[in-house]
């Protein structure tokens, strides 16, 4: 009796102390979430994947060509601030990388040009709170700076800015209370108009691009 007493009490006593002990976890975890700065930057690497074509006009008549642009990697930094606890404001941009346009169709392995380029995306989402994985939802925008171009079978070959909608998902694993780990998906919805010559011929394409943006880095709030 007295050692199934002592076992009873020390049992009794362990339940309790697990039971403080959890709560006290719980208390941290809302104290550190709380005490999260709103300002926070995602550091990463991302791959440019392009879902491209064109329509290329060569002295006003169409060719039965077309084009597609090489995929690329670059390092990429988007800058937030949660304005509640579930929805935030994004800007991300990146270093500008170099695509090579290359001809299909008619012109099939021709490198027509490379474009420098370089996209900034203003977006919107709305997060959940998951335990250990906080995914998020969004939508945006995107403006697409050309920041060079090289002539190839194009001469002075020129590339306008463009613009488009952007689709973004995503999600962050917090690790500590200022550092997180994160992957983030974006669809670009983007065209762009190019000039140049062939030639003595005029040349002129619409451009699709339409690139998916895979990334994946780190999180540090302020």
């Amino acid at each position: 009796m007295t050692f199934k007493s002592k076992g009873m009490k020390l049992g009794a006593a362990s339940v309790i102390l697990c039971s403080s002990l959890l709560g006290s976890q719980v208390v941290s975890a809302e104290d550190l979430s709380a005490e999260r700065s709103p300002y926070w930057v995602n550091v990463g690497a991302g791959f440019v994947n392009f879902n491209s074509s064109a329509n290329i006009l060569l002295a006003g008549s169409t060719l039965p060509a077309s084009a597609t642009a090489s995929n690329n990697t670059t390092l990429l930094a988007e800058f937030g601030y949660d304005i509640t606890k579930n929805w935030s404001a994004r800007l991300t941009v990146g270093i500008p990388p170099t695509t090579t346009l290359t001809g299909t169709g008619a012109v099939s392995g021709t490198t027509l040009g490379k474009v420098g380029y370089a996209p900034a995306v203003l977006s919107v989402t709305y997060g959940w709170d998951l335990g250990v994985v906080k995914p998020y939802l969004g939508v945006g925008a995107n403006y697409t700076i050309i920041t060079s171009t090289q002539d190839a079978a194009i001469k002075g070959l020129s590339v306008g800015n463009g613009y488009g909608p952007v689709l973004q998902a995503g999600f962050n694993v917090p690790i500590t209370k200022t550092w997180d780990w994160y992957g983030d998906f974006k669809q670009i919805f983007l065209k762009v108009n190019a000039t140049g010559s062939v030639g003595p011929y005029p040349a002129s394409a619409t451009v699709t691009l339409n690139p998916a943006i895979y990334s994946t880095g780190v999180t540090y709030h302020f």
